[in-house]
């Protein structure tokens, strides 16, 4: 019997492993930063007597606008599924052989299986997976804590040192410079991760077979380096701020904690995106799913509270209770980065990607016919028909 099969692109193999973490960086950079960039440009056109608070939204609109008619122009589709399926198609078309199939459409599930895998799954990785829950509850007490923080400094800023509505918009400017850091902290941990050099000033680190080697030795837990400095930062930044805000010291050195806090909030949201998506292979989807529903819920309710907080216990009080806290959960990133090979081993979900990375893995040894398709050429994914005689 003959088949023919195209296999779905392998999201969570060495190549693209290496490669992802680069793409999800600029996605971080972009969502965290403009955080910061926001209320800096708010500020001042509010207080602009010709635009006033109107022209905030009306702003807001406009670029909207212009970037979905940019998304509907120039953006191009990257889920393998949809690729795979396409070029496929284009194969049945060409050879008039209707034994070409991609995976997506031999293993096609009805809607309302999709929607119920989807609803489903990534709130049963939240509960039942140490590492997401682990990592869930962390990155969302690490937003909660941002979203108080972006509730707050405008108000503590007017009412120690009497900014003006402009002044109080560009104080969040510390949020789009830590995360700037953070992004540089985290090219450096992509750099290491990928066995070369670390910069030009890291000669030492220049030893891309011991990188190797050690990296091979710790797997994902090797993207977890700069999460081990984060867990540090996070409440050293935010002690910084809660302690400095008065009107005897200078308002740039609470703005330097708060820049160090968003630093390492920076870190900790990237690291968890980039660990997750390597832990959890073709189930990385949900377990980012059920990772942002935990950080978008913490987020949404902190400032429910917030202000009730800040009048009863003060501004340094209760950014002092936001900083123990966090200092409580300094041990999550060091628990994974000793212990998190043998936590994925006991994970059941975990186990099944594994299998399905040895299964595809022995596959490639067979003696299989692969024809290159479309012909490689520079910067193009590298996608292959599997033509299987059995």
């Amino acid at each position: 019997m003959n088949k023919s099969i195209l296999p779905q692109l392998p999201l969570s193999n060495e190549t693209h492993s290496l490669r992802r973490g680069f793409p999800m960086a600029l996605f971080a950079i972009a969502a965290v930063g403009s955080t910061g960039l926001s209320p800096l440009l708010a500020g001042w056109i509010e207080s602009n007597r010709r635009l006033e608070w109107r022209w905030i939204q009306w702003i807001s609109a406009i670029v909207c606008g212009v970037y979905f008619i940019s998304v509907l122009l120039f953006l191009t589709e990257t889920r393998s599924d949809i690729i795979l399926t396409r070029l496929a198609r284009n194969i049945r078309k060409e050879k008039h052989d209707k034994r070409y199939r991609a995976r997506a459409e031999i293993e096609k599930c009805s809607l309302l299986t999709l929607i119920k895998i989807s609803s489903i799954r990534p709130i049963s990785l939240l509960l039942t997976e140490p590492t997401v829950l682990s990592f869930s509850v962390w990155v969302g007490f690490t937003w909660g804590v941002l979203f108080c923080f972006i509730d707050s400094i405008s108000d503590e800023m007017e009412a120690v040192y009497g900014f003006s509505v402009g002044e109080r918009g560009t104080t969040y400017i510390c949020i789009s410079i830590g995360s700037l850091f953070g992004w540089l902290v985290n090219m450096c941990q992509e750099e290491l991760y990928k066995f070369v050099n670390l910069c030009p000033i890291f000669g030492s680190f220049r030893s891309s077979a011991g990188c190797r080697k050690y990296v091979d030795k710790k797997g994902p837990e090797a993207r977890l380096c700069s999460a081990l400095v984060a867990a540090v930062l996070f409440p050293a930044g935010m002690l910084i701020y809660a302690w400095t805000a008065r009107p005897t010291i200078h308002w740039i050195v609470p703005l330097f904690g708060l820049t160090i806090f968003m630093v390492g909030a920076f870190i900790v949201y990237q690291v968890v995106s980039v660990y997750l998506a390597d832990c959890y292979g073709p189930y990385a989807s949900s377990a980012l799913a059920g990772q942002s529903m935990s950080r978008n819920l913490l987020a949404a309710i902190f400032p429910l509270f917030a202000q009730q907080m800040y009048s009863n216990l003060t501004y340094k009080w209760s950014n002092t209770l936001f900083a123990l806290i966090s200092v409580a959960m300094i041990p999550i990133p060091y628990v994974l980065f000793v212990y998190g090979e043998a936590i994925r081993k006991r994970s059941k979900v975990c186990r099944k990607f594994l299998a399905l990375a040895e299964e595809e893995a022995s596959a490639e040894k067979k003696n299989l016919r692969q024809i290159p398709w479309p012909p490689q050429g520079r910067g193009q994914p590298s996608l292959r028909i599997h033509r299987v005689i059995g």
